[in-house]
């Protein structure tokens, strides 16, 4: 059963997925839908889109990083986009340190998931005889620098994504809030219009 929520703690999380639709949908990924009501055990909205990564598990390197890269923004884009919704210089800090694991609960598993993406696009950039179909789940080892330097261009590129794009989140955040669910097709047509 969904736990009550303010309406400042829905209108935050309404961005936060906001921001995960427009990147997702800016970066040319496909999505299903989203719930602002909890879909998982967590108690937590989700957003339902299609894995670049496993789609491209097999393709050459090029394309494996890139797909690395478009699904560790779309992980970003979430605390980005919230934090833009109720700008916090210390919130945004802590988001930026790679190392950070003082942060807001409700984003502690983007900054994972972007995290291990970004040490496997470094691992595999570095590995020339890997594929990303060799990872195990599990640690995935590599230089902790590149991955500090990887991760902070991530989350530059992440927050002028929400920057250029924050009218169409605001958009998609109202009807978030408004409706609880939104569609791809939705979702297109309030942001490209």
């Amino acid at each position: 059963m969904e736990q009550r929520r303010s309406p400042g703690e829905d209108r935050a999380i309404a961005h936060h997925e906001a921001g995960h639709i427009v990147a997702t949908r800016m970066l040319d990924v496909r999505m299903e839908k989203v719930s602002m009501c909890p879909t998982n055990d967590t108690n937590e909205a989700e957003v339902a889109s299609h894995s670049v990564v496993w789609a491209t598990r097999n393709a050459d390197r090029s394309v494996q990083l890139e797909a690395l890269e478009t699904e560790a923004k779309i992980a970003l884009a979430g605390p980005f986009a919230q934090l833009r919704h109720e700008p916090c210089e210390t919130e945004t800090k802590k988001l930026r340190e790679a190392n950070c694991t003082a942060m807001r609960s409700e984003w502690k598993k983007d900054i994972k998931d972007a995290r291990l993406l970004v040490i496997k696009a470094v691992r595999l950039n570095a590995d020339t005889t890997s594929s990303l179909s060799d990872f195990e789940i599990g640690e995935v080892r590599a230089d902790p620098a590149e991955c500090e330097r990887l991760y902070a261009r991530f989350c530059n590129e992440t927050e002028a994504l929400i920057t250029a794009e924050w009218c169409a989140i605001k958009r998609v955040a109202d009807w978030l809030e408004r409706h609880r669910t939104i569609t791809q097709t939705k979702a297109d047509k309030l942001i490209f219009r």
